[in-house]
């Protein structure tokens, strides 16, 4: 397929490597215009503007930070205007559900079909090609646009327009709640004088295991919070899943919780830093029994 990719990040880049050995041809821009060029001795076209992107394309993917920076790069800066009908855009961002509707409206005044498929599973899941893609909007559009999604990882098409974010929302709750209880344990392993890398791998094949655990323990153990998912992006989603929760009149004291402990991450200066951090929240709500230097 000819494919036109918005966003050459820690996500993108993998995903664009993929979709090329996989045999797509793909245009490529960047706001950060050196991510791109990376690409180019992979494989990728570079274009110099968003628009560009969309010459000859049959799907334009998207995977950028927010939704104001989605509806930015379609509607300030061209990209939608360049389009035409017939062919399928598809955001890969993570984005309120409400927003992936309005612009889905937005382009089907246009002729343009539009996917909302965000996905999980971080860039090691990108690098191998294992990513959930959770996806909504129409089935015509999706089978359109799934050859080159299967190329990154594993597909769902889970409803109609927005449902796509909605499930997100609710896998990033069933993260952040998890990574919240891992901290803990990790810190409680410490205190108890075991090591938690082998209590991580002790846990592995049980029914406490999971690949937060895996991915996520194994980095509190090692301190190693170099970002592969960062805690502003992932509170982002905390919070536009607290306001769908409250939208709906329930109480999930479970999730608000961890959603504070990710929210305190970030106003201590680490909103920077993987979300494998958050166990510095919870060391320092126990400073009083783990002493001033409790990672070490």
């Amino acid at each position: 397929m000819e494919i036109g990719f918005i966003g050459a990040g820690l996500m993108g880049a993998p995903m664009i490597r993929r979709l090329i050995d996989a045999g797509h041809s793909v245009r490529v821009w960047n706001r950060t215009a050196a991510k791109a060029e990376a690409l180019r001795e992979h494989g990728a076209e570079v274009v110099l503007y968003p628009g560009a992107v969309a010459a000859g394309a049959q799907i334009v993917i998207a995977i950028i930070e927010n939704g104001a920076a989605i509806h930015e790069v379609l509607f300030a800066q061209g990209l939608a205007s360049q389009m035409h009908p017939g062919q399928v855009m598809v955001d890969m961002s993570s984005i309120a559900p409400e927003q992936a509707v309005d612009i889905g409206r937005q382009l089907e005044r246009l002729g343009i079909a539009y996917i909302d498929a965000p996905i999980s599973g971080g860039p090691d899941g990108a690098q191998a090609g294992t990513m959930a893609i959770m996806a909504g909007g129409g089935e015509a559009a999706l089978a359109i646009a799934r050859p080159a999604l299967q190329c990154m990882g594993r597909l769902t098409h889970v409803g109609p327009l927005g449902a796509g974010q909605t499930t997100k929302l609710l896998n990033q709750t069933i993260t952040s709640t998890t990574i919240a209880a891992i901290s803990e344990i990790m810190v409680l392993a410490r205190q108890l004088g075991l090591e938690p890398a082998r209590v991580c791998e002790a846990l592995s094949g049980g029914f406490a295991d999971s690949k937060v655990l895996q991915i996520h323990g194994k980095r509190m153990a090692e301190r190693n919070f170099v970002p592969g998912g960062h805690v502003r992006t992932f509170l982002k989603d905390l919070n536009h899943a607290a306001s769908l929760i409250a939208g709906l009149g329930l109480q999930l004291p479970v999730a608000d919780l961890a959603r504070s402990h990710f929210a305190e991450l970030a106003s201590t200066g680490h909103a920077q830093d993987d979300i494998s951090a958050i166990v510095l929240v919870t060391e320092s709500h126990n400073t009083h029994a783990l002493g001033p230097n409790p990672g070490q």
